[in-house]
């Protein structure tokens, strides 16, 4: 007799077949949607995070701009921390303002080679201690309050906390924008650094003048910048050209008519040594308001003898391991930062001198006349930069 017409048994384990595709089934329903949650809360999540790291961007390049006090030379960290807070504030993060609490704000010092943030511990005498913010933002239960979760809550996530950090960096002179060089003169780095250009600046150019020589008065020391081939030689000619080795007068010539047309320090520049007389004279031209700038002078008198003695302009500094015997040319050269100089008085005959001072914060000269410093990224030579850079 055939089978084919018996009605199929469904016992117990037919029936255990279908409840575990029915529990495989949801189980594998509550992670698609446990998937879809999380994906759809992670995407919110890295949209409040990244809103969140420009707000906090935003506060530690305030901060760092309104770090220094460029007319006077010294710290405002009052005025950097509000600052940091005002521009936080003008930021929205998961459609809140961001507020940035001072314990958040952290100043201290970047060090470029390093590329490490050292805190600052207790209060600075040194300003130039100082060359950092960190900021820290939050959207947490601390401050802003978390990132609120919307599928997530399915499997017991309410929210996520999101912090994001950022250091804005305010150091050293280290470009020079168009217009802003007076003169077509780079200072060799160890001449005012130490033998390594390693050593403190200012107490460096302080307490020996660098190259020392006498004022016309016989009294008066002074540093000359010396440009001879000699033992002496601290000082280069340059045009700040990046791609010709050629050092000629008329291109000098025309950066102390006009100034350096293209941004000096971005990259190495040639340079090149010797007497250069037709620059050494409209330098002395342009200094004392005669020939061509007569009655017109870059130079003041402060002393009221009727001849200028006091021109502050900066100077460009080179790296010391590079200019080689007496600058002569060759390769060319990095430009490592800026320093502040100013000059007393220029000799055409019988010896092509440039004498005066270097400066330092604190002097009336620099503070008043010698913010030339554009980006960050140069040695420590007393300029600070003036624009901030964000560097973490």
């Amino acid at each position: 007799m055939s089978n084919r017409n018996k009605p199929i048994a469904v016992g117990p384990r037919r029936e255990r077949q279908q409840g575990t595709v029915i529990l495989i089934c949801v189980v594998g329903m509550v992670g698609l949607i446990a998937l879809a949650a999380l994906a759809t809360d992670v995407g919110h999540v890295w949209a409040a995070r990244t809103q969140l790291q420009a707000a906090t961007d935003s506060s530690a390049m305030a901060g760092a701009g309104d770090l220094f006090d460029h007319a006077n030379a010294q710290l405002t960290l009052p005025e950097a921390t509000a600052a940091a807070q005002s521009y936080g504030a003008q930021n929205q993060a998961d459609h809140k303002s961001v507020q940035i609490v001072a314990g958040d704000i952290v100043f201290g010092d970047w060090d470029l080679a390093t590329e490490t943030f050292t805190p600052l511990s207790g209060t600075p005498s040194d300003p130039s201690q100082v060359t950092a913010v960190q900021v820290l933002g939050r959207l947490d239960g601390t401050q802003n309050g978390p990132v609120p979760t919307v599928l997530a809550r399915v499997v017991g996530r309410n929210s996520f906390d999101v912090t994001t950090t950022a250091i804005g960096y305010l150091g050293f002179q280290g470009t020079f924008p168009p217009g802003t060089v007076d003169l077509p003169i780079t200072i060799d780095c160890c001449a005012i650094g130490g033998q390594s250009c390693d050593g403190n600046y200012c107490d460096i150019v302080t307490n020996t003048p660098p190259n020392p020589c006498l004022l016309s008065d016989g009294v008066t020391q002074v540093s000359c910048l010396e440009f001879f081939s000699t033992p002496e030689q601290n000082a280069c000619w340059t045009e700040f050209d990046p791609q010709s080795p050629s050092v000629n007068s008329p291109g000098m010539i025309d950066i102390v008519n006009d100034s350096n047309p293209i941004e000096v320090g971005t990259e190495p520049v040639y340079v090149d040594n010797g007497t250069k007389t037709p620059v050494v004279e409209i330098i002395s031209q342009k200094f004392y308001g005669t020939e061509e700038y007569y009655g017109n002078p870059s130079g003041t008198d402060t002393d009221g003898d009727g001849v200028s003695d006091s021109w502050v302009v900066g100077l460009p500094v080179i790296a010391c391991q590079n200019p080689g015997p007496h600058c002569a040319a060759g390769d060319p050269q990095e430009i490592v930062g800026g320093v502040c100089f100013d000059i007393n008085e220029v000799l055409v005959t019988p010896e092509k001198l440039i004498k005066g001072r270097f400066l330092c914060p604190g002097d009336s000269r620099y503070s008043t006349d010698c913010g030339l410093g554009s980006g960050p990224g140069g040695g420590d030579f007393g300029v600070r930069a003036q624009r901030p850079v964000l560097v973490d």
